[in-house]
C-alpha cells in the first residue's frame, strides 16, 4: 500500500515508486512460504520492472516468470513477453527466446513435473521457441526443445498447443508415423473426457485434418477419408467441416465420389472448394 501512495503522489514512473517497489520486494524475499507473501513478492517486482527501460524490462520480466511461475504477477510478465515479442519475425524471436537465463531455464526443466508451477512457465518457452524454429524451417529443432520437458505437460494447460506443433514438427522432418502417434493422442484425449469431464482441445478438429492428411500423402486413402469423416462427425461445427468435406469425397471409390461431391456443393456453397468440385463433375 505505502508504495501506491508513492506512486501516486510521484507519477508511476518516478525515481521514488521504482526504489519503493524494489525495497518492497527484498523485504518480501526474506519469507517467501505464505503464498499472499509471494504474491505481494512478485507483484512488487513485477511494478518495479514494468517501469523499467525495455531492455531491463524484458530481462526482468523473464526472471519473474522463473521465480514466481505460480503467482499472478508471475503469468502476467511471461503474457506480457509474448505479447511484445510476437510480432517480431521469427529470426529475431528465436533470439528473444534463446536470450532467456538459460542457467534459471535449465534448472526449471530439470525440475519439471505436472505439479510444478514453473512446468507451465517451461511449456510456454518451450512452445515459442519451437514455432519459431519451424518458421525458420528447422523441425528437427523445434523437436529438440520438446524432448526434455514431454513427459511432464500431460496436464499442463498448454498440452494442445505443444501436442499439435509436435505432431507438425514431426510432419515436417519427414516422420510421419511419429507425427500420426500424437495426433492419436487427441483421440484418447478426447474420448477420455466423456467420462472425466476433462478438458477437449481446441485443436481437435485442425488434429483430425493434419492426420487425413498425412494418412492420405502415405497413400492409406481408405484411413485417410475416415479421418476426414470423423471430423465432420465428432466437430460439425468446425470451421474445417468443408476442406474435410471435400477432400474425403475425393477419396469415395468410383461413382460415389461423384455424388458425394453433389451433396458436398449442395451443403457447402460458399467453401473455397466449389470451383476444384465443379471441375470434377463437369471435366
Amino acid at each position: 500500500m505505502r508504495c501506491e501512495l508513492v506512486a501516486l503522489e510521484s507519477g508511476a514512473n518516478s525515481s521514488a515508486a521504482r526504489l519503493c517497489y524494489e525495497r518492497y520486494a527484498k523485504e518480501l524475499q526474506s519469507n517467501l512460504q505464505s503464498p499472499a507473501r509471494a504474491d505481494f513478492y512478485a507483484l512488487a517486482l513485477y511494478r518495479f520492472y514494468a517501469e523499467q527501460p525495455v531492455e531491463r524490462r524484458l530481462l526482468g520480466f523473464m526472471r519473474l516468470s522463473l521465480e514466481c511461475p505460480g503467482t499472478p504477477a508471475g503469468l502476467k510478465a511471461i503474457n506480457y513477453l509474448k505479447g511484445y515479442w510476437s510480432s517480431l519475425p521469427a529470426g529475431e524471436r528465436m533470439k528473444a527466446w534463446q536470450g532467456w537465463d538459460q542457467r534459471t531455464y535449465k534448472e526449471a526443466v530439470a525440475r519439471c513435473s505436472p505439479d510444478n508451477n514453473s512446468t507451465q512457465v517451461v511449456a510456454i518457452v518451450a512452445l515459442e521457441r519451437a514455432k519459431a524454429y519451424l518458421e525458420l524451417d528447422k523441425p528437427q529443432e523445434a523437436l529438440r526443445v520438446f524432448e526434455s520437458v514431454w513427459p511432464a505437460l500431460d496436464q499442463s494447460v498448454w498440452w494442445d498447443d505443444i501436442a499439435i506443433v509436435r505432431a507438425d514438427a514431426y510432419r515436417l522432418a519427414g516422420n510421419p508415423e511419429k507425427a500420426l502417434s500424437v495426433l492419436e493422442l487427441f483421440i484418447l484425449r478426447r474420448e477420455s473426457s466423456f467420462f472425466i469431464g476433462s478438458y477437449e482441445s481446441v485443436f481437435f478438429d485442425e488434429a483430425m485434418m493434419m492426420r487425413g492428411k498425412i494418412l492420405s500423402s502415405m497413400g492409406k486413402r481408405t484411413e485417410a477419408r475416415q479421418a476426414y469423416l470423423d471430423l465432420i462427425a465428432k466437430a460439425p461445427e468446425s470451421r474445417l467441416c468443408d476442406d474435410a468435406a471435400y477432400l474425403s469425397a475425393l477419396l469415395a471409390e468410383g461413382t460415389r465420389q461423384i455424388k458425394e461431391l453433389k451433396v458436398f456443393l449442395k451443403k457447402y456453397p460458399e467453401s473455397r472448394w466449389v470451383r476444384q468440385a465443379q471441375s470434377v463433375i463437369k471435366p
